[in-house]
């Protein structure tokens, strides 16, 4: 299982962008527990986890009573977890049950952060085991829609993937309006380590959690079975301008309605306005943003002249944000597209 949680600890880096690959505990505490967390550190250098925990437990206990003290929380979670997997069989299932349990109670800003770990955790599990749920059909399902009372180590693929996609809606769709006035910088040790490029790319909370859910919802690997009737992209409206993406009509069947791929358009849609309606004050956030979308579009779009839409949109594009350094990163997208005229056949996984 260690695979699994391994990453767990630096995980408050990879939240931010822009950031370095250094740990949380390589980096000097400024706050009213740092002489606690610097004994937790040490103690964990030393295998002493019995210790590290209680020492750990009443930071989590009170942080988690206080909405203010979300970056503290979600750090105690974190430090939990790990020591989740250094002392725990299946830590994978307890790691997912204890989050699924804090949800619950956590509060604005914790929660939808909450949920957004809890769908890498979920993704991360799914990964872990898919061998095993190629056999495993819906009959397997436990006999309750409450995934909390269900034993996951009995849940199918189909149940596992919708819990990935239903986490990281929620990740979004939690007081998105408070999410988008929440800045990054005043989120404390959960925004450590961005750099002011990667605040000035992903500001707020909203952009934050918006890019971690598009990112993890385009995996196809996530759906072992499909529908007959499924989403597919083959709008070429998809590739239109940023306005024009925003206001598209957006439909799944309904046999598909979890359609990661979909929801990530979505959620596109969703930071795209936003970022609109913001451009004059973070028009590199807007930049970042749209090309997030064209290059999700291309990934994933089934038209036939689709390199040749991807290449036109990114090179008005270029022009449009002309004035951000990422007005470079859009030409050389487009450089790139043009010299891939023989792309590589996907990997035919043997569980499909």
């Amino acid at each position: 299982m260690r695979p699994f949680l391994l990453s767990l600890l630096a995980l408050l880096m990879l939240l931010t962008p822009g950031s370095s690959q250094t740990s949380p505990a390589d980096r000097p505490d400024s706050g009213p527990n740092s002489a606690t967390w610097l004994k937790i550190d040490q103690l964990l250098a030393k295998g002493q986890t019995a210790s590290a925990a209680k020492l750990l437990e009443p930071l989590y206990q009170q942080a988690r009573r206080r909405p203010q003290a979300a970056p503290e929380y979600v750090r105690t979670l974190l430090y939990k977890l790990r020591l989740l997997e250094n002392k725990e069989e299946e830590a994978d299932v307890k790691a997912i049950a204890l989050l699924e349990a804090d949800v619950k109670t956590a509060q604005f800003p914790a929660r939808p952060v909450l949920h957004s770990l809890l769908a890498q955790l979920y993704g991360r599990y799914y990964d872990q085991h898919r061998y095993q749920l190629y056999d495993r059909t819906n009959a397997a399902r436990p006999d309750t829609a409450d995934q909390s009372r269900a034993d996951l180590r009995t849940w199918d693929a189909a149940r596992l993937a919708a819990a990935v996609v239903r986490h990281y809606q929620a990740s979004v769709a939690d007081e998105p309006r408070r999410q988008q006035q929440l800045q990054l910088a005043d989120l404390g040790y959960l925004s450590r380590g961005a750099d002011a490029a990667g605040r000035a790319r992903r500001p707020t909370l909203f952009d934050l959690l918006a890019f971690r859910a598009v990112g993890a919802l385009g995996n196809d690997e996530l759906y072992i079975t499909k529908p007959a009737q499924q989403f597919r992209l083959t709008d070429p409206q998809l590739f239109g301008s940023a306005a024009e993406f925003a206001r598209l009509k957006l439909e799944a069947p309904a046999a598909d309605s979890l359609n990661g791929q979909f929801h990530a358009l979505q959620v596109l849609q969703q930071l795209l306005a936003f970022r609109l309606q913001n451009s004059a004050a973070h028009p590199e956030a807007l930049a970042d943003a749209d090309l997030q979308r064209l290059e999700f579009v291309q990934q994933h779009a089934t038209l036939e002249d689709k390199t040749e839409l991807y290449r036109a949109v990114l090179r008005r594009a270029a022009e449009t944000y002309q004035a951000t350094p990422l007005a470079a990163e859009f030409g050389a997208a487009e450089a790139a597209a043009g010299k891939k005229t023989n792309p590589p056949k996907p990997t035919r996984w043997p569980w499909r």
